[in-house]
């Protein structure tokens, strides 16, 4: 008896503690009170990192859901910020990916958070578990219960993975030609085929509230779900209602995802599952067509229900560009709309959430740091440029590069149809199997690149001359790297290069490189060109003539002799017996003179480089002719040229890119499988096509040197791309989740309002109070009104600081405002009830009803006498051990 008692009990034992571990219902006795859970989750803080795992606490509130979608939650955007962190993959290189086992955990943190939250069945499509499909779409739902207005309601929760995609990143860039993105509807429409199987499976009916959070990729998925719903897209699923106020959508980082205008049937329509072999897993589904023609406006009212947190800074945001007509449903709401919210708050926040971020905003993420910058050819490096101080700041100057953008393609079927879609998705696909170029030696790609930028300067100078009807329509290659280069010599001449700058020490090896190949078509080409330039004035001429024969024996030397003595005495100083040499001149001198004289004869050197000039036309002609080189011999002799200078610029950037990213290609083939093979191949090769290379040629040429209404000029275009690579260390951090997700809880925090909640008392025949007043900060106040119901908030002459009260058993819904220096925040309510005497009062904290024992309670209580009873058995059989001993 005694035996079969003990396992009894450690049956109870075993459910109890197995309960204990699941999230405490809100129903009994067919009552239901709103939840309050607080827990802490789990998110991959950098991808740069294996599985740098952080950690967060959160709080669920259900009365976030139990208002109109439309009155808008801050708290309910620091939930949304904090479920798209945890969102993210939690991919490492220990983790197989074609295990499902092993790339299961890459959920792991999202299912955990929504089923710590109450969230019941949570669930994740497949491509969590195989990350290598281009426009697929990893998602995460679950459901509980809420009930608001007198009715129940199922609470669905749908979080698109928004970090670690691989594969999948590749679509931002697949953005099609008609009224939305093509790769984000693609993504959203896996995930609506996913719940629709969902709502299926779990017998899901009736009244529907759609909770969707996002990040980035995520965020436009969102974006495009909560228009889908708040659209009338809901028709698509069978046996549930969805209306927009139902719809609570909060969007971080988002890029833009529809037209201004687009067809309602196109984009209310669900594709069907993909048949190619790339989306093995995607959801089952057979297609959908919307019954009803017409319009939908992103900006309609009615979409108001999706709210889009964009940093003004974020470059995401503002891609794909708004001149192509590309918006984003909803609004667009301002991280310091409830006060001023400094940086220095949101530090605070972020410094705890994700110190890695945190040390990479202040040690030079942070964008209160850009600074327009100037290139400075005597250090040969970007410096900050006082002049332009102040003039844009880094959202501003970002905006000017998606200029850029359109003005190479002035449209999305610009984009597509020559090439700029399939272009950047073999960028973006390669750069997410390649694990992010890790291994790169940054120095080796600039050397392996230079001739190829060099080409694309010229390239694109050409054509923004020809544009500004500087040169000919017509003009031959010559002529216009001529006019291209000229302008660069200009402004080089402007710098204060002396012999202890790095340009001196380049020019040096230039030189140097020239001097020694005397009677070559380089040297010959580089004297007669110097001496052509000379000024023919009496006065300059005598004076530089007299310069020159400092460096010559033979008074009858001729120009080129004197011009190609000072090459040399540049380099190796001056000829013995020169009057140079009697003097003491160094190479250095040397060097230093003549940058002294051009620059006193700075107004001749730029008449003499005015385009079209012979003299220095016949030396770009030879340097052209050596950029198109096309092969040369084992003495390194040329054997034969490319027809262009175009030709030569995509047949060396081609080059430049295979030097670089063929070793990467090599190191990850076999590593992943077939697929993963035959994907990563197909990207390097499409990226490498004629028409590619040229297309990423001029994007990258023109996004980082143009600025609309400024001619062309190499002061302008080089500062242009020095402060562009000033914003490479900003642009990251300006996109992070943990910063959108610390200036959400900087805000709260701004706010400092501990929520009232309901008091709960019981009837006693007395007025009470129906909430425990809420606590804030000094010199703000908090204000209270009654309302009708969770929805509607009561009118502003209802607000006061009185707390509401009630005598009679019943629901009662309390509205709450902070008011004071910083402004009035939005309205949030309050769901309170006074319960009649004997009614059964849920636990304050968690909701529940009934007896309430904590479960742990119930286990140590069921527990001691299990231990003390096994503790006098084992007694016992020791007593007896001994007494056989």
């Amino acid at each position: 008896m005694l035996k079969i008692g003990k396992k009894a009990v450690c049956a109870v034992v075993a459910a109890l503690v197995a309960l204990a571990c699941l999230p405490l219902q809100s129903f009994a006795d067919g009552e239901w009170a709103p939840s309050v859970i607080g827990g802490l989750y789990s998110f991959t803080s950098n991808e740069t990192e294996i599985n740098l795992q952080g950690s967060d606490s959160f709080v669920y509130r259900d009365e976030c859901f139990m208002r109109s979608a439309y009155d808008g939650c801050t708290h309910l955007a620091t939930l949304s910020a904090q479920a798209a962190l945890a969102s993210a993959s939690r991919w490492g290189d220990e983790l197989d990916p074609e295990n499902v086992d092993d790339t299961a955990e890459n959920a792991k943190n999202i299912v955990d958070m929504l089923g710590g939250m109450g969230f019941a069945d949570v669930e994740t499509n497949r491509y969590y578990t195989l990350e290598k499909q281009e426009n697929g779409a990893a998602a995460a739902v679950g459901h509980r219960t809420i009930v608001a207005d007198g009715k129940t309601y199922t609470l669905l929760a749908v979080v698109p993975r928004s970090a670690g995609y691989k594969q999948e990143w590749t679509g931002n860039f697949n953005v099609g030609e008609g009224d939305f993105h093509d790769g984000f509807k693609q993504g959203r429409d896996e995930i609506l085929r996913f719940v629709r199987q969902y709502l299926e499976s779990h017998g899901i009916t009736g009244d529907l509230k759609v909770w969707i959070a996002g990040h980035s990729r995520g965020a436009a998925i969102a974006n495009s779900l909560g228009g889908f719903f708040a659209g009338g897209g809901a028709s698509y699923f069978e046996n549930v209602t969805v209306t927009p106020e139902n719809v609570y959508c909060y969007t971080f980082a988002t890029p833009k995802t529809v037209k201004n205008t687009l067809s309602k049937k196109a984009y209310l329509s669900v594709s069907g599952a993909r048949e190619d072999t790339i989306y093995a897993n995607d959801t089952p589904g057979d297609a959908y067509v919307y019954p009803e023609d017409g319009t939908l406006d992103p900006h309609d009212p009615v979409f108001n229900c999706v709210r889009n947190y964009p940093l003004p800074f974020d470059f995401i945001t503002m891609l794909p560009p708004a001149a192509w007509g590309y918006t984003d449903f909803g609004t667009i709401e301002s991280f310091d709309a409830n006060g001023a919210v400094t940086v220095e708050e949101m530090l605070e926040e972020l410094g705890v959430l994700a110190p890695f971020a945190y040390d990479e905003f202040v040690g030079g993420g942070d964008f209160r740091n850009f600074r327009m910058q100037k290139f400075d050819f005597a250090l040969l490096a970007p410096v900050d440029d006082p002049s332009a101080s102040g003039q844009l700041t880094m959202a501003e100057f970002l905006a000017q590069r998606i200029q850029g953008l359109v003005h190479v393609v002035p449209t999305s079927v610009d984009y597509v149809q020559n090439g700029g879609e399939e272009t950047l998705q073999a960028v973006a696909g390669l750069y997410g199997m390649l694990h992010s170029f890790k291994g790169i030696d940054i120095d080796s790609i600039t050397n392996i690149l230079a001739e190829p930028l060099m080409l694309a300067y010229i390239t694109y100078g050409r054509e923004r001359l020809k544009e500004e009807n500087r040169i000919a329509n017509d003009a031959t290659d010559d002529e216009a790297a001529c006019a291209v280069l000229c302008d660069l010599l200009s402004y080089v001449t402007e710098s204060e290069i002396t012999a202890s700058t790095s340009t001196d020490t380049a020019i040096a090896a230039v030189v140097k490189f020239i001097a020694d190949r005397e009677n070559t078509p380089l040297y010959n080409t580089l004297v007669s060109t110097v001496a052509g330039m000379l000024p023919e004035d009496a006065s300059s001429a005598a004076m530089i003539s007299a310069m020159l024969r400092l460096f010559v024996t033979d008074p009858e030397a001729s120009k080129e002799d004197m011009i190609g003595a000072v090459l040399k005495a540049c380099v190796y100083g001056p000829e013995e017996g020169t009057d140079a040499f009697e003097q003491g001149a160094s190479a250095e001198t040397v060097r230093t003179l003549v940058y002294t004289a051009l620059s006193i004869d700075n107004e001749d050197l730029g008449t003499a480089v005015g385009y079209g000039y012979s003299p220095i036309s016949s030396l770009v002609s030879y340097l052209v002719k050596t950029l198109r080189v096309k092969e040369k011999d084992d003495g390194g002799a040329p054997l034969a040229y490319y027809d262009t200078i175009d030709e030569a610029a995509d047949a060396k950037l081609a080059a430049a890119l295979k030097t670089i990213i063929s070793p990467l290609v090599e190191k990850h083939t076999g590593k992943y499988g077939d697929l993963f093979d035959a994907q990563l191949a197909n990207h390097f090769d499409t990226l490498l096509l004629g028409k590619n290379v040229t297309m990423l040629r001029n994007l990258l040429a023109s996004t980082i040197l143009y600025t609309e209404g400024k001619p062309f000029g190499a002061e302008s275009a080089l500062a242009n791309a020095a402060t562009f690579l000033q914003c490479t260390s900003m642009i990251p951090l300006a996109h992070y989740n943990e910063v959108n997700a610390a200036w959400c809880k900087a805000i709260e925090k701004k706010l400092n309002v501990t929520p009232p909640r309901s008091s709960d008392p019981i009837e006693n025949g007395s007025a009470q109070q129906l909430v425990v007043p809420a606590k804030t900060k000094e010199g703000e106040r908090i204000i209270y009104a009654l309302g009708r119901d969770g929805v509607t908030v009561p009118p502003d002459e209802a607000f006061s600081e009185t707390v509401p009260t009630a005598s009679e058993a019943g629901t009662y819904y309390v509205w709450y405002r902070t008011t004071g220096q910083s402004g009035t925040s939005e309205a949030s309510c309050v769901t309170a009830t006074i319960y009649a005497p004997g009614q059964i009062v849920p636990d304050p904290q968690t909701g529940d009803t009934g007896m309430y024992v904590p479960a742990f309670v119930i286990i140590v209580s069921l527990a001691v006498p299990v231990v003390l009873f096994g503790k006098k058995k084992k007694a016992a059989r020791k007593g007896a051990a001994d007494t056989e001993n």
